[in-house]
């Protein structure tokens, strides 16, 4: 192969493999890829190729050596992400859940998320949270509505899809409101020392919850001060 192509060939074959490994790293430390996946694999498996070619050239043992074994963990990684992905399965309800708080979520971190909590039927008067008192769960309000009140005073309404619990639900302290249910309602629980254990085995999952719960706490608190802010 050295003797068909010329030798600036596999000097831009190496600088290719070099861009693509620091690239797809850069990109998976600044949030723009994530590490599970096809993508990151992918790149990885690229940039591996085109440095094992370059070195065709100039063969080096050592550095074929590794460069066969990044293909070959890429390849084993893209094959469990396949298998992980085919076998995740979903109800309706918990892929209405994912479509309105996760929708980048992978399958995988989906399931696992899905899997560590539960669906409960509630009734109306059901307290929620208790203000003053540990909550201890995130909660996930798919269908019904909840009076939110604080110091005995009404201070607002949740009206699903909604969620409950998200300011404490990582670093813990009590409730800032009481959350009663209005009507009958379902909603998804997962207990919060459960969750933070999922997260910490799974990073990728805690930055997806953090992102879509502020998001969900930036529209509550505007929503507020165009109530305060009405005539």
């Amino acid at each position: 192969m050295s003797n068909l192509l010329p030798a600036a060939a596999f000097e831009v074959m190496g600088f290719l493999g070099v861009t693509l490994y620091l690239g797809s790293y850069a990109a998976l430390q600044t949030g723009r890829i994530r590490g599970a996946g096809y993508t990151y694999a992918l790149l990885n498996l690229s940039a591996a190729a085109f440095i094992l070619a370059s070195l065709t050239a100039e063969f080096n043992l050592w550095s074929a050596i590794i460069q066969i074994s990044w293909i070959v963990i890429s390849i084993v990684g893209m094959t469990r992400y396949y298998l992980l992905t085919s076998r995740a399965r979903f109800s309706q309800e918990e892929q209405d859940l994912i479509a309105a708080w996760f929708p980048d979520l992978a399958p995988p971190d989906a399931r696992q998320l899905l899997s560590a909590g539960t669906w409960v039927d509630a009734d109306a008067g059901i307290q929620i949270t208790t203000q003053g008192e540990e909550i201890g769960f995130l909660y996930f309000l798919s269908d019904g509505m909840a009076d939110v009140s604080a110091s005995g005073k009404p201070v607002g309404t949740l009206v699903a899809p909604s969620v409950i619990g998200e300011l404490t639900c990582f670093d813990g302290g009590p409730a800032s409101a009481t959350v009663t249910l209005a009507r009958k309602a379902r909603y998804f629980a997962v207990d919060a020392q459960t969750l933070n254990q999922l997260c910490r085995k799974n990073p990728e999952l805690r930055l997806h919850l953090q992102g879509s719960l502020a998001r969900d706490t930036h529209a509550k608190l505007t929503a507020a001060n165009q109530k305060l802010s009405a005539p």
